[in-house]
């Protein structure tokens, strides 16, 4: 599944069941077999997690408090040590609410092939 205003580049091989978030930017030629989270950039060999997507993000309209908090959940989701329900947890508490927060957790929760890091 592609959600909205994703790009995937050239020569990019997915799995099958894979989801790829909205407003993600693939890198040409990556190969994938987990989920990538929204608003993020993803590249390299093996997939990685490159950093947001923050060109396309403003290019879309996101202003730059918003930007920030996607990027304070993922500061928190990627590098923090824990269980990951217990990262989730400190995201709600930490982060003010909005609807791109709420589809970020939403997104991992129901991630079934875990995602790219």
């Amino acid at each position: 599944v592609i959600d909205d205003y994703a790009i995937l580049s050239a020569n990019v091989l997915m799995h099958q069941f894979c989801r790829v978030g909205s407003y993600t930017m693939v890198g040409g030629g990556t190969r994938f077999s987990q989920n990538i989270l929204p608003f993020s950039l993803v590249a390299r060999e093996p997939a990685a997690y490159c950093g947001l997507n923050t060109i396309g993000l403003r290019r879309r309209g996101f202003d730059r408090d918003l930007i920030n908090n996607i990027h304070m959940a993922y500061q928190i989701i990627l590098q923090g040590t824990g269980k990951l329900n217990d990262l989730l947890a400190r995201v709600e508490q930490e982060i003010p609410k909005s609807p791109e927060i709420e589809y970020i957790l939403d997104f991992i929760r129901k991630s079934d092939r875990g995602f790219i890091r």
